[in-house]
């Protein structure tokens, strides 16, 4: 479960006010330590500007909102553990793909177009995170074609980095980034169903012939087991490779191919069908007679 953006603006649905207050409670002095004056409700309202300062997803997810809060309000220790030597987590380097991501979310304007045109020419050296927020931009400029395409891209992609990850809770952060894309560009891709169809077997055909010139160990870091690698509390056990064997890999994106392309007739056909049905309280047909 995530923190929605109805929980950080009002916190005024029972569920997610719970799961806020078991989250604050099980994790209050381990991942973080509010000080003894806190109070729920001003550390929501914390959380809620500390989400917008740094420009995190209007959805965070658990581990997200965890991280946030343990930069927030960490907890003292005198003698922190230092990072295992073989930590393979101490190796992703995501300072690349975080200032690209960082200039295409303040894009205001077209200023970003010379850096989209670069992302697409070298798509195969940029890890599908940034895929999502220049789906927006392409949106926002009219080129739907194109937003819908990356859109489908990134999606792709992203599952299978989640997938290759071997922490689970990882792959959560792909439905963060989904979270950036506007609901109408969403929408948009079912106002032409041939069309549609049509882009997503270039995206397959894209993802067959493009490399993967990027870390896919990106989206480890988006996981429960960096955070807890990162506050020491996994210190003692042995490190773990953060993703699996390399000969499983290519069975891993065949069948990502073939959900996405299956998921998308899928939609399709629960769409049209909708769009078929008779208004609610329209004359019905006769039927024919057996």
């Amino acid at each position: 479960m995530g923190l929605p953006p109805s929980a950080l603006a009002k916190a005024d649905d029972d569920s997610e006010v719970k799961w806020f207050m078991g989250l604050l409670k099980t994790n209050n002095g381990k991942t973080f330590c509010l000080p003894a004056s806190a109070t729920p409700g001003g550390t929501l309202q914390a959380l809620i500007r500390y989400n917008q300062e740094h420009r995190l997803p209007d959805a965070p997810t658990e581990p997200q909102v965890l991280a946030a809060l343990a930069q927030m309000y960490p907890c003292a220790k005198a003698s922190a553990p230092a990072p295992a030597a073989a930590d393979e987590y101490a190796t992703i380097d995501n300072s690349a793909v975080m200032a690209t991501m960082q200039t295409l979310v303040k894009t205001t304007g077209r200023e970003s177009d010379p850096l989209i045109d670069t992302i697409k020419n070298n798509a195969g050296n940029y890890a599908p995170v940034v895929f999502f927020p220049m789906a927006k931009i392409l949106f926002q400029e009219g080129d739907v074609d194109g937003a819908i395409f990356w859109l489908n891209a990134g999606l792709l992609r992203g599952t299978f980095d989640g997938r290759l990850c071997t922490d689970p809770s990882a792959g959560a952060g792909i439905g963060a980034l989904m979270a950036m894309v506007p609901p109408e560009l969403r929408k948009a891709q079912f106002d032409d169903m041939a069309k549609l169809s049509a882009i997503i077997d270039r995206v397959i055909q894209w993802d067959e012939t493009t490399p993967y010139n990027y870390d896919h160990r990106w989206i480890a870091l988006h996981g429960l087991g960096a955070m807890r690698r990162h506050l020491g509390a996994d210190a003692t056990s042995p490190p773990q490779p953060l993703t699996i064997p390399k000969d499983q890999w290519d069975a891993v994106a065949q069948k990502d191919r073939k959900e996405l392309r299956e998921g998308i007739a899928k939609a399709i056909a629960t769409v049209e069908k909708s769009r078929q049905a008779p208004p609610s309280g329209a004359p019905q047909a006769d039927r024919p007679a057996q």
